[in-house]
């Protein structure tokens, strides 16, 4: 993966369609997106340590860049009308399939659909064997902290600042870069499937 590639990684999660702007944003203002510090742990194993990007729009929009700490993104999730795109940066692929495919744990370290995934974000809420707690911001909106856990697995973000990205990209599409080689997202290496975000 080139440093070209990932830099336009970056400009694109760092920017979102008109057509997707958050509600509660002025017209001219651009969305709202989160920078977080991720903490990924599964019993037995040491914690790993992150740097995250999100986007989320209910029910099911999301947008998740997933960087190492040393380096640029490693991983990039789109999602959104029910498809899921996720580039491995490293391969310098574009993952692409239907939103109940697995895709989410390799951003989040933990099994879930991208809708769980927004409703946790955005409202807290927490469907089946899933744990949610979210503080410090009104639903809706991106939280302070946010803990999901589910079997062994648990993920722990902690927001570091929230800005207003300019509009240049369409986030929340499930679309993959028009630049990269498309895969079958059932083609994710067993390393990635298990959530590799070094």
């Amino acid at each position: 993966m080139t440093r070209a590639l990932a830099a336009a990684l970056l400009l694109a999660a760092a920017s979102c369609a008109a057509t997707h702007r958050n509600a509660s944003a002025p017209e001219d203002a651009g969305s709202v997106v989160g920078v977080y510090r991720v903490t990924l742990e599964e019993e037995g194993r040491s914690a790993r340590h992150a740097r995250l990007l999100l986007w989320a729009q209910p029910p099911d929009r999301l947008h998740a860049d997933l960087s190492a700490p040393v380096g640029g993104v490693r991983f990039s999730l789109d999602a959104g009308d029910g498809r899921i795109c996720l580039v491995d940066t490293r391969e310098g692929v574009a993952y692409v399939g239907q939103a109940g495919e697995p895709a989410i744990r390799v951003v989040a370290g933990v099994d879930l659909t991208v809708a769980e995934a927004v409703a946790a974000l955005l409202y807290g809420t927490a469907a089946g064997d899933l744990t949610v707690a979210r503080e410090g911001a009104p639903p809706g909106d991106l939280p302070a902290r946010l803990h999901v856990a589910r079997g062994a697995r648990a993920m722990t973000l902690e927001r570091i600042k929230t800005e207003r990205a300019a509009p240049s990209r369409p986030l929340g599409t499930g679309v993959p870069p028009e630049t990269l080689a498309v895969r079958p997202l059932s083609e994710l290496s067993a390393t990635v499937s298990e959530g590799d975000g070094s």
